[in-house]
């Protein structure tokens, strides 16, 4: 025991003032007042001018078409992957160039985008359309 919890006495619960209900109504808000309209935010909503959504919404569409996401499910998936690529570049940046990493996050990051590639195919499409044009590509890439 330290020297602070010998000298004052905890009061009986009886004693004890209730603390105040925090419920749904009560909860604290930044700024004291709550919105008037929420409004959702998308990735096709976002400012596009910066380099980080451009990189985002330019692997979700990789992703997209390495997948063939033929399906609005299929691209929800496609997006939450491609958030969490984006979410794990950053945490191995930051254990690289700061030291810090949380590995328990990592993992499950890491773990999550493997269970969505998983449900995604972890399989590429073809984007040829036809056999000679396969050749043509062939022929024209030596």
């Amino acid at each position: 025991m330290n020297q602070q919890s010998m000298s004052q006495p905890k009061a009986p619960s009886s004693m004890r003032e209730p603390e105040p209900k925090r419920g749904p109504r009560t909860k604290k808000v930044p700024g004291g007042k709550l919105p008037v309209v929420w409004e959702p935010r998308t990735l096709e909503s976002a400012d596009g001018r910066f380099g980080v959504i451009k990189t985002l919404k330019a692997k979700v569409e990789t992703l997209k078409a390495d997948v063939g996401a033929d399906s609005f499910q299929k691209a929800l998936l496609c997006e939450r992957a491609g958030f969490l690529i984006a979410l794990l570049e950053t945490q191995e940046v930051n254990a690289i160039e700061k030291g810090q990493l949380d590995a328990g996050s990592y993992i499950q990051s890491t773990n999550c985008l493997i269970g969505l590639l998983r449900h995604l195919g972890l399989k590429r499409v073809c984007r040829v359309s036809s056999l000679s044009s396969y050749i043509e590509q062939k022929d024209n890439g030596k």
